[in-house]
């Protein structure tokens, strides 16, 4: 027998669908399909992304190793290159300060040289000097000897000592 009067159960309230989730529930319906679409293709998306980006890195990476190695052996090339040079320069330094020791000491032994010539004929010189001197003066005693042998006038002694002073003037040009 059926009862006129409906007793409802007891409903809890926790069990009731809430409007979100019945909501929830016919997007689901009338765009699941599109949203799993979506998001699969967003996955496929970040996937070639990632996969391009792993490429990209890893040509960079190779690239930044091949210029770090062109540029390592242009660098050691370089010190190569600059090393000679310094030594080239070294070396042609050594040769210039050694062609100038030589010429100094040449320079010194021909300085001493000099000196010692110059010694030499100052000696000579002397000894003319002195010989003339005393040839000179030995004429000069004969003369006086012989004036006062004689004694001679004022003119003859004029141009004795005239002669004299002659003799002197040429000695002294030689």
């Amino acid at each position: 027998m059926v009862s006129d009067t409906y007793k409802p159960e007891a409903v809890n309230p926790e069990t009731l669908p809430t409007p979100d989730s019945n909501m929830a529930q016919v997007k689901n319906l009338l765009f699941g399909a599109e949203v799993q679409e979506l998001n699969q293709k967003r996955e496929r998306l970040e996937n070639a992304f990632n996969e391009r980006l792993a490429a990209l890195e890893k040509d960079f990476k190779h690239q930044i190793k091949a210029l770090n190695s062109d540029f390592s052996q242009q660098l050691t090339s370089e010190k190569k290159h600059s090393q000679q040079d310094l030594q080239v320069t070294k070396q042609h330094f050594q040769q210039v300060e050694d062609q100038l020791e030589a010429l100094t000491q040449q320079q010194s032994k021909n300085h001493q040289q000099l000196e010692d010539l110059l010694h030499i004929e100052i000696s000579d010189l002397n000894k003319q000097m002195n010989d003339q001197f005393d040839q000179l003066e030995t004429l000069i005693q004969q003369k006086i000897d012989q004036l006062h042998e004689r004694k001679v006038s004022k003119e003859q002694m004029a141009d004795l000592l005239m002669t004299l002073a002659q003799g002197i003037k040429q000695s002294s040009a030689e």
